[in-house]
């Protein structure tokens, strides 16, 4: 222990000899430095408020217009829901029908899309709640069939067929379109179709005949349904005027006409979510209570 002590006098003798201070010697042995650390002051300012949305002064539309009904999963038609059809008779499959009260906005948007060069073809159109419940049973028999417990057989039916009553395509006000040379080629009705020339058509003009895209891409977690290029719905020219210029969806048009705040979205709220998928020709991508968008039959 002396020896050690000998040692470090004999050091810092050493040390001042060669020029260095005995004050910085004392420095070099302390613990630690007895300089404050600075700190960054928080910012006082307020975060701006988010940007709502408005309709154009001096429209305010009737929410209780047929063209305006609203149907999801959280609006549900009634039991004893009826309307007056008409068929499509050119450019659709057999058996396409709408709410008679739309079938010449329906046919003049077929014909100009066709002199366009783009003739559309509908795919599927009015659903009764009745075929849609057997679209209902029938995948949930299949499901059993094949292995799957009823309530497991009911529960994934549903992430994929509407209920009755909770499909936009049982108001008779909803046509799914596609170009027949599309349509040839592809099994299942797709994203894809969005980079023809009869979407970029339709996304330009489908408001003229009183139609919106239903589905857009950006407004999945609000409608929770899944993109859908080709399904369009009526709602009347100067809705859907609307609609289009302020860039949103019918639940977000009831939300602002029911005096409820509709803010711009952010980039986050634009996201799609991670489960999306496609539909058959005769398929919905609606009606489900869950929280994700789905696709439905």
């Amino acid at each position: 222990m002396f020896l050690r002590k000998i040692t470090a006098v004999l050091l810092a003798v050493l040390i001042c000899a060669g020029g260095t201070s005995c004050s910085q010697i004392g420095g070099f042995f302390s613990e630690s430095s007895s300089e404050p650390e600075s700190s960054v002051e928080e910012s006082s300012e307020p975060e701006p408020e988010p940007e709502t949305i408005q309709f154009p002064e001096g429209y305010s539309p009737d929410l209780t217009s047929w063209e305006l009904t609203l149907v999801n999963s959280t609006h549900k038609l009634p039991d004893d829901f009826e309307i007056e059809l008409s068929d499509v008779t050119v450019d659709a499959n057999t058996g396409m029908r709408v709410d008679s009260r739309i079938i010449e906005q329906v046919n003049a948007m077929l014909a100009d899309c066709r002199s366009y060069g783009c003739p559309l073809y509908i795919t599927s159109s009015y659903r009764s709640l009745s075929f849609q419940q057997g679209l209902f049973n029938y995948n949930v028999e299949q499901l059993v069939a094949a292995g799957m417990t009823e309530t497991e057989a009911l529960e994934e039916t549903r992430r994929n067929i509407a209920t009755p009553g909770t499909s936009d395509h049982n108001l008779g006000l909803a046509i799914d379109v596609v170009t027949g040379d599309w349509y040839m080629y592809h099994d299942d009705l797709n994203e894809s179709f969005e980079e023809t020339p009869a979407f970029a058509w339709l996304s330009e003009h489908a408001w003229e005949y009183g139609f919106i895209l239903r589905y857009p891409k950006d407004k999945q977690s609000i409608t929770k349904i899944n993109y859908e290029p080709w399904h369009y719905r009526y709602v009347g020219v100067e809705n859907a005027k609307v609609i289009k210029d302020l860039g949103i969806c019918l639940e977000e048009f009831w939300d602002i006409a029911e005096g409820k705040p509709v803010y711009v979205q952010t980039e986050e709220d634009k996201k799609p979510f991670s489960n999306l998928g496609g539909e058959s020709s005769q398929a919905e991508s609606e009606g489900s209570e869950s929280a994700e968008p789905e696709s439905a039959a």
